[in-house]
């Protein structure tokens, strides 16, 4: 097992035995020491101790205080195509998780995409090479030299802060009383957990009273071969015997969504979440897929992106391969949010 397999196992799934109670509580240590850092750096950065950078063109951030699994791609995406189609748009991002930034160029190929560690200089570049009437700063939440126009925050629903533990000990990048920096909350993946909206709702309304909050479902809108190129209606799915595979933040959430499509799952494969795809992987898959006397092999379009050519046709040959492609339905207030966005462009 991976080292950072295993540490998964012992912070998220509680992993039993001596040993792993005291790496729980080295994690534990190094998670105090990381509180006081973060606490220290917001503060410097956000009470006036020091100066923030302050950029010509609007600021949108998006980002979460979670690591990974909250939606952050297919929201970018909805954002873009349902609010800014008609706007120019850059989105800047650290680019340490390529599958991501290559899913967001496939489907929004007319927006520029800078990616590097140095989020500033790579504002600066945009600005000044494809003046840009909005940039999306993709995963800013934790950018705290940058000064935002409007903060995002997703929030996943089924899921919301894991274990309530900082890094390493958890998955939260910063206390929850930073919360009250957001403008707006979306709760990603509302409809796969309802009952605990009102909690987090709440939550959120104790530390921050003033931001929007929406909800959102993340709905699978068809199915994609890679071999024929051809969508397809995911109606085909139905009843179907599938095996999955998939890397992402939420591989449950992934297999939620096409058992509501009345699909069989008849067995699965997991990675940790930006998982890189060896060729002795995808024999592994293809084997445990014709043990389980699958019809279907599927994946989801992040996945599909860290998969060559050869791994693609390896997965398609004596099964169906294909992608489950997912779209951002939000409830309600589609007017509000709008508004807000507009607003934006008027001052």
């Amino acid at each position: 097992m991976k080292l950072k397999e295993y540490l998964y196992q012992v912070t998220i799934n509680g992993k039993r035995g001596p040993f792993a109670f005291l790496v729980r509580l080295f994690l534990l240590l190094l998670s105090c020491i990381y509180f006081v850092l973060v606490k220290a750096l917001v503060f410097i950065y956000t009470s006036g101790l020091t100066s923030r950078v302050t950029c010509k063109k609007k600021i949108i951030s998006i980002g979460n205080i979670t690591a990974g699994g909250t939606g952050k791609t297919p929201f970018e995406m909805f954002l873009v195509n349902n609010f800014l189609a008609q706007k120019k748009v850059v989105i800047i991002s650290r680019g340490y998780n390529n599958d991501e930034l290559d899913l967001l160029q496939y489907n929004l190929p007319k927006v520029k995409i800078l990616s590097g560690r140095n989020r500033i200089q790579l504002i600066e570049k945009a600005q000044k090479i494809f003046d840009p009437d909005i940039i999306i700063l993709d995963d800013g939440f934790q950018q705290w030299r940058i000064k935002k126009d409007i903060e995002i925050v997703l929030i996943d629903s089924s899921n919301p802060f894991s274990n309530n533990k900082l890094l390493p000990a958890g998955l939260l990048r910063e206390p929850l009383s930073s919360l009250s920096r957001a403008d707006i909350f979306v709760l990603t993946k509302a409809d796969e957990c309802p009952e605990g909206l009102t909690s987090i709702r709440k939550l959120i309304q104790n530390i921050n009273h003033e931001a929007l909050v929406l909800e959102c479902n993340h709905k699978a809108s068809e199915i994609y071969e890679p071999i024929s190129k051809n969508n397809l209606n995911i109606e085909l799915l139905k009843n179907k015997k599938v095996f999955t595979f998939c890397a992402i933040g939420s591989a449950e959430s992934f297999r939620r969504t096409l058992k509501n499509l009345e699909v069989n799952i008849v067995g699965y494969k997991d990675y940790l979440d930006h998982h890189q795809y060896t060729n002795n992987d995808i024999d592994i898959i293809i084997r445990a897929a014709a043990a389980s006397k699958t019809e279907v092999i599927i994946t989801t379009e992040k996945d599909w992106m860290r998969l060559d050519a050869n791994m693609i046709w390896q997965l398609s040959n004596g099964h169906k391969f294909y992608l489950l492609k997912i779209d951002i339905e939000l409830i309600g207030k589609k007017e509000i949010l709008n508004e807000k966005l507009s607003q934006l462009f008027n001052h």
